[in-house]
């Protein structure tokens, strides 16, 4: 028997709308840092997204750490796990230095950037309470490459972060910083903030 789309549409009590990312700000680099400043703190959440890349040929990749409010004191825990394909295998641990690396900020985590000029890493990040001032700024992030085409030994990366910043102070700014060369001029970061 088919049913009755209105009655199926009655059905459905409550509809849950979707959360609105606002753009914030985008920002591109081919310098020393990228920096995101008087970020408002009227959402609940802020979402970065982004690509990188860097100038250095010596290795097969590069690294980038991301700092808030330009703290680079050990207020930062995060907890990781990473594979690339050399092993195969995903490895874990913590550190206390930053929010991010190669991506973000836990003072280096260096599996973000790729040296070949037509490949970038990727790189997403949340915040959560970042503008609560009673409560740890926690960020979750991801990220990684692929260059399977390029001749290093390092073909791919993925990596996922999870932690919180051991402050509650509220978040107005937040810097990527390259770790060894300028950013190219392919940096690109956006970032978006949500209410709900």
């Amino acid at each position: 028997m088919t049913p009755i789309i209105g009655t199926i549409a009655s059905s459905v009590s409550k509809i849950i709308p979707v959360q609105a990312f606002d753009l914030i700000a985008t920002g591109s680099s081919s310098s020393t840092e990228l920096l995101f400043s008087s970020i408002p703190s009227d959402y609940k959440t802020l979402f970065l997204l982004g690509q990188s890349a860097d100038s250095r040929s010596t290795v097969p990749y590069s690294g980038m750490s991301i700092y808030l409010n330009n703290d680079t004191t050990s207020s930062y825990w995060i907890s990781y796990l990473f594979a690339d394909n050399r092993t195969g295998t995903p490895g874990a641990g913590a550190t206390g230095t930053s929010a991010y690396q190669s991506g973000f900020s836990v003072d280096s985590m260096g599996q973000g950037f790729v040296t070949d000029s037509n490949i970038s890493g990727f790189h997403s990040m949340t915040f959560y309470n970042y503008s609560d001032n009673t409560k740890n700024t926690t960020f979750q992030a991801s990220g990684g490459f692929n260059d399977f085409a390029g001749g290093h030994s390092i073909k791919s990366n993925i990596h996922r972060y999870n932690g919180f910043y051991n402050k509650t102070d509220v978040i107005n700014s937040i810097k990527l910083v390259p770790a060894f060369q300028p950013f190219r001029a392919n940096t690109k970061f956006s970032l978006y903030g949500i209410k709900g």
